[in-house]
């Protein structure tokens, strides 16, 4: 099992979807904010799928590790929505879309997971149990919490809904965790 972040040692690095899989994405993750009243300000947390979480000391090293693994990956990286699905982990409620493990998502990522930790810079033990997947609600970081009785109907109803939409990523980024966005990207790189 997937130990929570040490949000005060650790960076994430994440993929950012894009073209038509992130709008449909975007639409619906709208559409439950709207309904549930999750924002005041509009903002949306943006969209991404964390590959690995890396020790925040080790940012520049990071960083090299992921230009060389984007370099030599070729092709693009497919993304291809599973079903919708609720987690439930430190008493805090998600709703994500999980992820297939597309050959390319599941090279990428093995890739990159392999060069950050033979440098010691992955935080992750068991990266055999990562799931990939994109989070709509996140109900411990929403100005308005859905209560745990709608929150429990929400996941009944979605629960095992079948979202094929395919896709591909466009951005790999390492993130702070911050909800500022203005703060929140230490690195950024196209992968298109």
């Amino acid at each position: 099992m997937v130990k929570p972040a040490r949000l005060d040692r650790e960076y994430f690095v994440v993929l950012l979807p894009e073209g038509k899989l992130k709008t449909e994405i975007s639409i619906l993750q709208q559409r439950l904010a709207d309904y549930y009243d999750l924002y005041q300000d509009e903002e949306l947390p943006e969209l991404h799928i964390t590959l690995d979480r890396i020790s925040k000391e080790k940012l520049l090293q990071a960083s090299e590790i992921i230009t060389e693994v984007v370099n030599d990956f070729t092709g693009k990286i497919k993304l291809e929505l599973e079903d919708i699905t609720c987690l439930q982990q430190m008493n805090d409620n998600f709703l994500v879309l999980k992820l297939k493990r597309t050959q390319s998502l599941e090279e990428f990522a093995r890739a990159l997971h392999v060069s950050l930790k033979a440098e010691g810079i992955s935080t992750l033990v068991d990266y055999s149990s990562w799931d990939y997947h994109i989070t709509l609600v996140n109900n411990k970081f929403v100005e308005n919490p859905i209560s745990d009785f709608d929150f429990n109907n929400l996941c009944d109803f979605a629960e095992g809904q079948s979202q094929r939409t395919v896709g591909r990523a466009g951005r790999i980024e390492i993130w702070k965790p911050t909800l500022e966005t203005d703060k929140k990207v230490a690195y950024s790189r196209d992968l298109t």
